[in-house]
């Protein structure tokens, strides 16, 4: 007897082909990755402090920084705005919290502008809000001139510092204490750090005295005791003669010399 089994063997083939087709087209689609999730981080937070110590050329800032993940702080600067991550940076850092860094190098009487800022791990910039403040016009002044009030009688190398002289006499013919509190609690234009001069500040004041004006011909008391007798204090004698621009000491409750003010600047 014989079986035929071609025509089995070929609708079973017939048959399994598509399923096989199909699970081919399965395999070969691609299996889509799940997208990692990203944590987002929170901005940072500033609190930007006034600018002080502003000088003709340099200003001090300060501000507080906090936040998560941050690799870098500072400050941005500069004459314009807005300010970006591309402005001028100081003093950048990774220490968060309070923060302060020192500008130098700056031209007087100029408005700068700036803000605290803080970059996190992928990069992100922001920065506080933004502030301003204006360097000081630099003091060009000779001797002789009239500054706050006073008069100019001494500069240093700088040019902006030295010391006033009280444009008139602050006391005539009273003695060293009455002088002497009388200098203290002087007061001009709104300032009262004048005192009474130590002798060798009296000693320049007489010095500049044509410069100064004003002087009386007599004596005039200084801050300096005699050490060896508290009773006793040094004068300098603005008189002419002989005299003339000589120290002396005298007796405290002397009332002959008179008493001029000074102060720094």
């Amino acid at each position: 007897m014989r079986f035929i089994l071609i025509p089995t063997i070929m609708l079973f083939r017939n048959r399994l082909m598509p399923l096989l087709l199909i699970c081919a087209i399965i395999a070969c689609e691609p299996v889509e990755e799940e997208e990692p999730v990203v944590e987002e981080v929170d901005p940072p937070s500033f609190v930007l402090n006034e600018a002080f110590s502003v000088t003709t050329n340099s200003a001090l800032l300060t501000a507080t920084v906090t936040g998560e993940e941050i690799v870098e702080v500072g400050f941005v600067y500069g004459t314009k705005t807005p300010l970006t991550e591309n402005s001028t940076k100081s003093s950048p850092g990774t220490k968060t919290g309070d923060i302060e860094t020192t500008l130098s190098g700056l031209n007087e009487n100029t408005e700068y502008y700036y803000a605290a800022y803080a970059e996190n791990s992928d990069g992100a910039f922001s920065k506080s809000e933004t502030k301003s403040f204006t360097t000081v016009e630099e003091v060009k002044l000779a001797l002789g001139d009239v500054f706050e009030g006073g008069i100019v009688y001494y500069l240093d190398a700088s040019g902006e510092h030295g010391l006033l002289a009280s444009p008139v006499n602050v006391t005539t013919g009273t003695t060293w204490q009455e002088a002497f509190d009388a200098c203290y609690s002087y007061e001009l234009e709104g300032n009262d750090e004048w005192r009474l001069p130590s002798l060798n500040e009296l000693e320049d004041l007489y010095a500049q005295r044509e410069t100064i004006g004003g002087f009386a011909e007599i004596a005039y008391w200084s801050s300096s005791t005699e050490g060896s007798n508290q009773n006793l204090a040094y004068g300098v004698f603005f008189g002419n003669g002989s005299n003339a621009g000589k120290s002396f000491v005298y007796e405290k409750t002397g009332t002959y010399q008179y008493s001029r003010a000074i102060r720094n600047f």
